[in-house]
C-alpha cells in the first residue's frame, strides 16, 4: 500500500428510513463519510520534548474539525503527548488529518503539515534501534557494505526513555572479501545516500596488516589503486557507525 492518504471525502451516505408511508417531500439526512488509508503498521511516536509538546498541543487544538464522520482505520502514526493520543495521515499536498485516540469518528486537517512532520522524521530517527543504512553507487555498480562497529542511543518506543547500544566487530580487513572487490572507476558519478545524513563522516584506506593509511573526505579523492579496504565512519548526535567495503579502483 503507498504511504499516501489520503481523506478522500468519499460517497454520501444517506440516511433515510425505508418507510413507504414517508413523504417524498421530507428531508433527507446525508452524512459525509471520509476515508483514510489503512496501514498495515502503525508508527507510534511519543513526544518527550517539552517545547515539541506544546507546539503540537496548540496545533492539534486549532485545527480544523471537518464536517461527518471518519471510516476509521489504522493510522499512519499514533503520536502520544502528555495525556493525548492522536492518529495521523499525511497527505501528498502537504497537509494532514487526524483523529483525537478518544473520538476516532471525527476528522481534523491541518492545513500546512510542514513541521508536524519534520518533527515525526525527527523522533521516528531517534527511536531507530540501528544506525543509518548507507547505499554507495559508482557509475553502474552497486557497493555493499557492511555495518561495523557502532555506539548507538535510541529512544525505546515502549518506555520513551533513552538507551543504547554497542558493537564490536573484526577490523575491517577481516570483514570485508578484498579477492571479490567490486571493480570501479572513481572517474564515473559516485552517490553516498545515507538513510539519515550525518553530523560528519570521514573515508579510512586501511593496509592487510590492520593500520590506517590515509583518510579523505570524499571517494573521488582516493588517490591509492588497486584492491583497497574502505571504512567509512560516520558520526551523527546519536553516536557513530563504521560501514566497511572493498573496492578494486582502476
Amino acid at each position: 500500500m503507498t504511504k499516501r492518504l489520503i481523506w478522500v471525502i468519499g460517497l454520501s451516505t444517506i440516511l433515510s428510513a425505508c418507510n413507504s408511508e414517508v413523504s417524498n417531500n421530507q428531508p433527507t439526512e446525508i452524512i459525509e463519510v471520509h476515508n483514510t488509508v489503512n496501514y498495515t503498521e502503525s508508527t507510534a511516536i511519543q513526544i518527550i520534548n517539552d517545547s515539541h509538546i506544546v507546539w503540537l498541543e496548540e496545533l492539534f487544538h486549532n485545527a480544523i474539525q471537518l464536517d461527518g464522520i471518519v471510516d476509521m482505520a489504522n493510522p499512519q502514526y499514533q503520536i502520544q503527548l502528555t495525556e493525548q493520543q492522536y492518529n495521523v495521515w499525511f497527505n501528498e499536498d502537504g497537509t494532514a488529518v487526524f483523529t483525537d485516540i478518544e473520538d476516532t469518528h471525527t476528522l481534523h486537517k491541518i492545513s500546512d503539515a510542514t513541521k508536524l512532520k519534520e518533527i515525526i522524521n525527527e523522533y521516528s530517527f531517534l527511536m531507530n534501534e540501528k544506525p543509518p543504512t548507507l547505499t554507495i553507487t559508482i557509475g553502474e555498480q552497486t557497493i555493499k557494505t557492511s555495518l561495523g562497529l557502532h555506539s548507538w542511543s535510541y529512544i525505546d518506543r515502549t518506555t520513551g526513555e533513552q538507551t543504547g547500544i554497542k558493537a564490536e566487530t573484526l577490523p575491517p580487513t577481516e570483514v570485508v572479501d578484498l579477492e571479490n572487490a567490486t571493480l570501479v572507476d572513481l572517474n564515473m558519478p559516485i552517490n553516498m545516500n545515507f538513510e539519515h545524513e550525518p553530523n560528519r563522516y570521514e573515508i579510512r584506506i586501511w593496509s592487510s596488516d590492520n593500520k590506517v593509511i590515509a583518510t579523505y573526505k570524499d571517494l573521488s579523492d582516493i588517490k591509492e589503486k588497486g584492491k583497497v579496504v574502505c571504512e567509512i565512519l560516520a558520526t551523527w548526535q546519536q553516536g557513530t557507525a563504521s560501514y566497511t567495503f572493498a573496492l578494486h579502483i582502476q
